[in-house]
């Protein structure tokens, strides 16, 4: 499918509007009573109670608190409506989420996904990373949209790129106890306007949806005889140079 397929929504009418309205003026004044559309759609698709059952799969849900910066996760026990609202709020989109009387931004901003907590809880020896965000980009941007988007993508992989470089750090420990595996979007989705980030249109989230499982069914294709057997990808790939070793 080619790439044009996906974009043609980006220049529409409403989304071009969406961008432009977004850059002028913040949602504390486009929507002052805060409504948060996915509230509705949390309410009617996720099961909190069976997320708290102990037999659920370990969770952990990020958001950045806007006060300090700092990182905080929830748990099973923790996700709630508003911890889901909360990991996907855009600040120049939606009002920041109140949560025990602090307010809160994506975890993109602070942990993008928080790696280390699933390396303490244990359980499986492989950790598959899908990363939707791209990593490495073969030109450098030059026009006003390229710039603002790769450094959006940047803003967003930072997190993730920290946590790497700390687990190479601690590579003895983690080659004993955790095979890395990464399933990359880099160049399944080269070439989306900033505009994409916006488009809600159902088909363009069908086409992302096949592209998705497109790219799982490549990598099991290349690489399923290494699940529970060998790491696909090596921790020492994002060790920081200079720093020796």
């Amino acid at each position: 499918m080619a790439a044009s397929g996906l974009l043609a929504g980006d220049q529409s009418p409403a989304l071009v509007m969406l961008r432009t309205v977004s850059r002028m003026a913040s949602p504390y004044q486009l929507n002052p009573g805060g409504f948060n559309a996915l509230a509705g759609v949390l309410a009617d698709s996720v099961d909190f109670d069976a997320l708290r059952h102990p037999s659920a799969p370990r969770l952990f849900v990020s958001a950045t608190s806007v006060h300090s910066g700092r990182l905080r996760l929830f748990g099973n026990r923790d996700v709630t409506s508003e911890a889901l609202q909360a990991s996907a709020c855009l600040p120049m989109l939606f009002q920041a989420v109140a949560i025990d009387g602090e307010y809160y931004w994506d975890g993109g901003y602070s942990s993008n996904p928080p790696l280390l907590p699933l390396l303490r809880a244990g359980g499986s020896r492989d950790l598959m990373l899908v990363q939707l965000k791209e990593s490495w980009s073969e030109t450098v941007p030059t026009t006003a949209e390229e710039i603002t988007l790769r450094a959006s993508d940047l803003t967003f992989n930072a997190g993730l790129l920290r946590e790497l470089e700390l687990c190479a750090e601690l590579r003895p420990w983690l080659a004993r106890r955790t095979r890395l595996h990464r399933i990359s979007a880099d160049d399944a989705f080269t070439g989306f306007g900033q505009a994409s980030s916006m488009n809600a249109d159902w088909g363009f989230l069908t086409q992302l949806h096949a592209r998705g499982r497109d790219r799982a069914d490549a990598w099991l294709a290349n690489h399923r005889h290494a699940l529970g057997r060998h790491a696909t990808l090596p921790w020492t790939d994002f060790r920081v140079p200079g720093l020796g070793g």
